[in-house]
């Protein structure tokens, strides 16, 4: 089961530092152009939610692999969770179901980390 979790949230973090770096590294324009939701928001707040979803990607894996307050492994997969849940009706509004079933999966996921690393699983 350990390794399992060490795959999702592995997994899970290098989809939110790609998904984090994406957004504080282009225009907000070229950021508004690939992704529709993006238009409903200001541009701040796309580069706080990319600033979240690095440290986020962070706190997955380092805390973990250090053994350093590891509890913040958890706690970052408790964050996924909540942008997650975020995600989903922000995608609804633009009528993505790719990305909310994506949204929906990786919500599963970092629930199951979460889950386990304050449980039966701790690092």
């Amino acid at each position: 089961m350990n390794v399992l979790l060490w795959i999702v949230q592995i997994g899970i973090a290098v989809a939110f530092t790609s998904a984090g770096l994406v957004k504080l590294t282009q225009s907000v324009a070229k950021l508004r152009d690939g992704m529709p939701w993006a238009r409903a928001v200001p541009g701040f707040a796309v580069r706080a939610l990319g600033a979240v979803e690095l440290l986020t990607a962070i706190g997955l894996v380092v805390p973990a692999a250090t053994g350093t307050a590891s509890v913040l492994t958890p706690v970052a997969a408790l964050v996924v969770v909540l942008i997650m849940i975020g995600s989903v009706p922000v995608f609804a509004g633009t009528g993505d179901r790719v990305a909310i079933a994506l949204s929906l999966l990786v919500l599963v996921l970092a629930a199951l980390v979460a889950w386990a690393r304050f449980g039966p699983y701790p690092v």
